[in-house]
């Protein structure tokens, strides 16, 4: 006479290889129980072990291949933005000429404007840290401007701005026009008739080293001493608004800097020497006394930063780019 399983045991049991995959189908038996009982219930175990076995194997196939995919995207990326990124105080005067002569042509606008912008950040960023780029940076009043991480592939980038939808309109969320001919595609997402959440994602896909936070700059939901630099990039009253916050998270020893665009009559005083914007008179840049309020020391502009302030001449207008740099303090 055959005897029974115990209802209350397992019919069977499996064994673990050390990294948490199933290697073994071990029956499990009230003491007496025949080995000729298990055939059936075994044989069907092991077969759901094999095909969970093949699940885990496609979905581990299937994630190696897509990361490798991204990394392949990534690495072209890194080409194009490397083979059409402005070396030189030259070829920065010529895109900015570029630009203003295109007549409302927009594919030129935000070609150039990118290209303009990545020049900008690294120029001030490699002059205060030669050695060797920064970690982290966070850009305050973004409006969604992946320049900073295109051009600072090493540092980590914290974009922010108050406006969710600014993320998905702003035209420098646009990558390459080269990247996408380089790819074979017809249509690239940065021109043509994609979604703007498209646009986003794919962007937020190609740029590891980018991150969108939606808060409000004069009141930064970040931990004081948190980054190596705060950037302040495009109007006039951006850093007077955000002067305050960007000196509580960046650490001791960090940096802020401002890059802002003006416009001025050719024969009118430079910015530096009057502390006020044209374009935004309301607003100044801020003085030395200022900045020691909030702990920071004001950096003197090199000769070649003030020439950026005289970046392209026309019709009597001199259209340019003004620097502002601070470090704070060390603590004691």
């Amino acid at each position: 006479m055959r005897r029974e399983f115990d209802s209350r045991i397992p019919l069977f049991a499996t064994a673990e290889d050390g990294q948490g995959r199933d290697t073994e189908v071990r029956p499990v038996m009230r003491r007496g129980a025949q080995s000729d009982d298990l055939t059936i219930p075994v044989t069907r175990s092991k077969r759901l072990l094999s095909l969970l076995i093949s699940k885990r194997m496609f979905r581990e196939n299937r994630e190696t291949n897509t990361e490798q995919s991204q990394e392949k995207e990534r690495e072209l990326l890194r080409h194009v933005i490397d083979s059409e990124k402005i070396s030189s105080d030259k070829e920065f005067f010529e895109a900015v000429k570029r630009r203003r002569q295109s007549k409302g042509d927009l594919a030129t606008v935000w070609e150039e404007g990118r290209r303009i912008d990545m020049y900008l950040v690294s120029k001030a960023i490699n002059r205060l840290y030669k050695d060797s780029p920064p970690k982290t940076l966070v850009e305050l009043g973004s409006a969604g401007n992946i320049s900073p991480a295109l051009a600072l592939p090493e540092t980590q980038v914290t974009s922010v701005d108050i406006d969710p939808n600014i993320f998905l309109n702003c035209p420098y969320n646009k990558l390459p026009r080269k990247y996408f001919s380089e790819l074979g595609k017809k249509k690239d997402l940065a021109y043509y008739g994609e979604k703007q959440t498209a646009k986003l994602a794919l962007a937020e896909r190609l740029l590891p080293n980018w991150k969108k936070v939606i808060a409000d700059a004069r009141n930064l939901p970040f931990s004081k001493d948190k980054f190596d630099v705060a950037l302040v990039w495009g109007t006039g009253e951006l850093l007077t608004k955000f002067i305050k916050e960007a000196a509580r998270v960046v650490r001791p020893g960090g940096h802020i800097v401002s890059v802002v665009w003006d416009f001025r009559p050719d024969k009118a005083q430079s910015v530096y020497k009057t502390g006020r914007y044209y374009f935004y008179p309301k607003y100044k840049l801020i003085t030395s006394k200022q900045a020691e309020s909030v702990g920071l020391e004001k950096i003197r502009i090199p000769s070649d930063f003030e020439a950026c302030e005289r970046a392209s001449q026309k019709d009597g207008q001199t259209e340019g780019f003004i620097f502002e740099m601070f470090k704070k303090e060390e603590a004691d």
